[in-house]
């Protein structure tokens, strides 16, 4: 995705597929509201080890207003692109906002996901379009987002509804995880409810989407669509703007 004019595509896939809410208002600028469509994006990867901070990308999802889809990061499949292919889309698009839950990692995955593919001078230019898709607003996290709205509402590391700190019903210390933030905008406990492959992606590495077990389908699609409903549900907060500004601080 070099052009600065590529097209969004839309997503055609079988595995998954759910209607959506609309797109989301935002104000990326003072005095310039911009209807933009929201795309929840994630990516599951092999598993961290000593020297390895940024593992390689297994797997990503993509979920719009149109449903949802898995895709390999290097390899197109049936009528669908290759995950690498369809974030170059994203990323050149000025009408579509990336979200994410600890974006900054799924950036860095991204990014050694291309260089270890095709080289460093790639990887530096795929970098360049992360970094200007955040300097133009077009990039939310919904963590940062949820913590900056707790501070300004005076309730940070506290259940609003209770003023406890922020534990799951199992009584675990929690904080603003994608979990946590999907309860505190939906209300639900249930994001991770698939989580049995969530560090076993690279067994499954180069078995056919089509062949995985249905959990290890439905986990990253989950997260996906649970980042773009809670994305949705903060763009009702009254600090969209900060929200912008922290996301950016937090990819540095």
């Amino acid at each position: 995705g070099r052009s600065q004019k590529a097209p969004f595509i839309p997503l055609s896939s079988n595995v998954g597929r759910r209607t959506l809410g609309p797109v989301m208002v935002v104000q990326v600028h003072p005095g310039e509201p911009m209807s933009k469509e929201i795309v929840g994006f994630d990516t599951e990867t092999e598993l961290f080890r000593p020297g390895l901070r940024v593992p390689r990308p297994i797997v990503y999802s993509v979920s719009t207003a149109k449903g949802e889809a898995l895709l390999f990061p290097d390899r197109p499949r049936q009528g669908t692109p290759s995950g690498f292919d369809l974030v170059g889309k994203l990323l050149t698009n000025p009408n579509v906002i990336i979200s994410g839950a600890n974006l900054a990692f799924d950036v860095c995955v991204d990014v050694e996901g291309i260089r270890r593919i095709h080289g460093d001078e790639a990887a530096l230019e795929r970098l360049k379009f992360w970094v200007a898709k955040y300097d133009a607003g077009n990039v939310h996290d919904v963590s940062i987002a949820e913590q900056l709205h707790a501070i300004a509402n005076g309730h940070l590391g506290k259940d609003p509804k209770t003023r406890q700190d922020l534990r799951t019903p199992a009584g675990k210390p929690t904080y603003y995880s994608l979990e946590c933030v999907t309860y505190l905008n939906t209300g639900s406990w249930d994001a991770k409810a698939n989580d049995y492959f969530r560090k076993r992606y690279a067994i499954l590495e180069h078995v056919p989407l089509d062949k995985w077990p249905v959990e290890a389908r439905q986990y990253p699609l989950d997260d996906a669509r649970n980042t773009r409903a809670v994305t949705l549900a903060q763009s009702a907060h009254d600090n969209a703007g900060v929200q912008v500004l922290e996301a950016r601080a937090g990819l540095w």
